[in-house]
């Protein structure tokens, strides 16, 4: 079963309507840049090669640091299921305040979201370099 269809996401999905299903050709774009980072381990993103800030979603002022990120410049972003799986594009700030939500079914490891933006034709477009990793808890781990 993939992802979307997931109950808890389908009735996150419609409590949500301005976010979007859409094809794995926009997960497998993402997927492509992550898998070319330098990763500090098999199972660590190269933070220390980028400037990243972490951020508390738990925190009273989350939102805030979130927006002098690379991706919180962004109002939309992708939410990055396996690569050949649809994802999801969505408002970023109530994506990323229900992401624990959004993933608890994808298992062990890193979940990732990137900016996303309307395209003139209706369509959306990401920014890969404008992205953000989650991994347990209320740690997100935005970079600068």
């Amino acid at each position: 079963m993939q992802q979307v269809e997931r109950e808890h996401v389908r009735e996150w999905l419609q409590s949500h309507r301005s976010a979007a299903v859409v094809p794995s050709s926009f997960t497998a774009r993402f997927a492509r840049v992550v898998n070319g980072w330098p990763w500090e381990s098999t199972i660590t993103p190269p933070w220390k090669a980028l400037p990243a800030v972490t951020v508390d979603l738990d925190g009273a002022d989350w939102q805030s640091q979130v927006a002098r990120t690379a991706i919180g410049t962004y109002e939309y972003a992708l939410l990055m299921y396996p690569p050949d799986e649809p994802g999801i594009i969505a408002p970023l700030l109530p994506m990323l305040g229900d992401i624990d939500v959004l993933t608890w079914t994808t298992g062990i490891g890193w979940k990732f979201v990137c900016g996303a933006v309307r395209t003139e034709d209706g369509g959306w477009d990401i920014d890969a370099d404008a992205f953000a990793g989650f991994l347990t808890g209320p740690e997100l781990v935005c970079r600068a």
